[in-house]
């Protein structure tokens, strides 16, 4: 397999790309974008894809109809494209991209076809008009991402880490910029999470399909929070334009009540990945109550507690041990005994069930 390195940083090519003006000129337009800059930019040169001499490049177009002319089964390692726009349709079989940092680049106007990208950090960089397509980010590093929730498509792509992806989300909320645009940094977050939302929601379904269970129970994971943080973004929007304000009030404490329960449920079975964890959740629950029972009183040792406690965490015996004849302290044990309870059962058997029976696409 051929590998293209190279050793020096180059500023400059030979050739100048007639569509550079379109491309550079669109760093100063899109305030939002994590490439934007108040810089008045030359043109940029264009890139030859010629890696012998050097390690990395600056302000150049990477064409990709110039890169097909290299030809099939290339390895671009260790190499940096620092305020690179790329453009057209990147279709070279068994191109990968190893290593490689990519920063305050912009991936947009671009179609990537099967295309992987190892061990690679994209840092402020924009993916807000990309297509990516039966592609592979494979333990990338993501920072301060350009995303749009319309305009990028991601189709039957391997992400092993979408979580760090859709975390990286960025908008610009420099308050001079947003005033300047007409607009505040809580509407700018709102949209911000909105995008990040449909993303999350987009990766989701391709892992679905292909991929790994990590990688797949990292999205699922993923995906739930990120619904629950765009909602809370919109009822911020709404507090800070003091729209209906009791609603309001309740709507941001029962989203916060709700991001709770489910982070803290989906903690205990690994957001569906692990039938282990649930399992020694429930027999923990059952020796606690067990000794509980036992140590005030509530049973007379600890196998009729440890019984008791099994009886009520599974919902077989609740009303064996739960009479009207004891007294209320029992009762509110007992209680507590059995909500803790019906969480595992409801957690615990869904996650069996699952596992056992659903084959993913």
């Amino acid at each position: 397999m051929e590998r293209i390195t190279g050793t020096e940083m180059d500023h400059s090519s030979s050739n100048t790309n007639p569509t550079a003006g379109l491309l550079t000129n669109n760093r100063r337009k899109n305030f939002w974008e994590p490439i934007f800059t108040k810089e008045k930019l030359e043109p940029f040169t264009e890139f030859n894809w010629n890696f012998d001499t050097v390690t990395g490049i600056r302000r150049q177009t990477c064409s990709a109809d110039d890169l097909k002319k290299l030809g099939s089964r290339k390895v671009i390692k260790n190499f940096t494209f620092s305020e690179c726009d790329f453009f057209g349709k990147f279709s070279s079989p068994k191109l990968t991209f190893k290593e490689c940092t990519f920063e305050k680049c912009d991936l947009g106007r671009c179609t990537w076809l099967d295309i992987k990208f190892q061990n690679c950090s994209f840092n402020r960089t924009s993916l807000t008009q990309s297509t990516f397509d039966s592609c592979q980010f494979l333990d990338c590093k993501w920072s301060e991402i350009g995303l749009s929730g319309n305009e990028t498509h991601i189709k039957e792509c391997l992400i092993t880490n979408p979580g760090d992806l859709i975390r990286s989300g960025y908008t610009n909320l420099d308050l001079e910029q947003l005033k300047k645009n007409k607009t505040d940094p809580s509407y700018q977050t709102m949209r911000l999470e909105q995008s990040k939302l449909k993303i999350a929601r987009v990766v989701l379904a391709s892992l679905e399909r292909i991929g790994d269970d990590a990688s797949y129970y990292d999205a699922v994971k993923t995906y739930l929070n990120q619904s629950l943080i765009a909602s809370l973004s919109e009822v911020k929007l709404d507090f800070k334009h003091k729209k209906n304000l009791f609603v309001t009030s309740i709507r941001f404490a029962f989203l916060h009540i709700e991001r709770l329960i489910l982070n803290a449920s989906g903690s205990i079975n690994d957001w569906g990945a692990s039938i282990a964890k649930p399992a020694f959740f429930g027999i923990g629950i059952v020796i606690f109550f067990g000794f509980y029972y036992r140590l005030l009183g509530t049973k007379e040792n600890f196998l009729q507690g440890f019984i008791a406690s099994f009886d009520v965490t599974t919902l077989v015996g609740y009303t064996k041990h739960a009479s009207k004849d004891c007294n209320l302290f029992d009762q509110l044990s007992y209680i507590a005994n059995v909500l803790l309870g019906l969480w595992w059962y409801a957690i615990f058997v869904p996650t069996v069930i699952n596992r056992i029976s659903r084959v993913r696409a």
